[in-house]
Formats: C-alpha cells, structure tokens, sequence
C-alpha cells in the first residue's frame, strides 16, 4: 500500500472555502471598479460607436481593425479636445471670480 493520504479536517475546508469566498468577493470589486472606471471614461461608449460606424460603412474597409482603432483614436482626440476646454473655462470662472 501507498502512504495514507489525509482528507483535511472541517477546519482546514472552512479555511479554503473562506479563502475562495474572499478571493471571489475582491475579484467582484474589481470588476466593479474596472466598469466604472471604463464608464468615467466612456470607453464602451466610443467602442459601440466605432462598431456602428464600421457596421454603417457602404464598403466595407480592407482593415476593420485599423478603421477601429483610427475611430477610437479620433473620439480620444476628442474627449482631450473637450478636457481642455472644460479646464480653461474653469480656469477663466476662477479668474472672474477672484476678479469680483
């Protein structure tokens, strides 16, 4: 005969069930803080848009990844475009109103 194995006491399995349970619940709120911050950031947004945008293409083009990822990059271009608009209005109200 081989040497005996142990089957792990109660103990042992409310431990490892504990550890998978936490496991599990950190891997949750992770996935939760990646969607949010995803949705700050409006990433599923452009990506829906650039997948409409290839859907609607009368010819469809040669590359669908590089058309993707040239959409995608145009609305991040964007979005810094508007990032900077917002801060200089912002800055321009904290002038007005150190100015009053």
């Amino acid at each position: 005969m081989g040497p005996q194995q142990q089957c792990p006491g109660p103990y042992q399995a409310s431990t490892a069930t504990q550890q998978f349970e936490q496991a599990h619940e950190q891997g949750l709120r992770n996935k939760q803080l990646f969607k949010e911050y995803l949705g700050r950031h409006e990433v599923m947004e452009n990506i829906n848009m650039a997948m409409e945008a290839l859907f609607n293409c009368r010819e469809l083009p040669h590359d669908p990844l590089k058309f993707l990822g040239q959409a995608l990059l145009a609305a991040s271009d964007k979005s810094q475009q508007q990032q900077q608009q917002q801060q200089q209005q912002q800055q321009q109200q904290q002038q007005q109103e150190q100015l009053t």
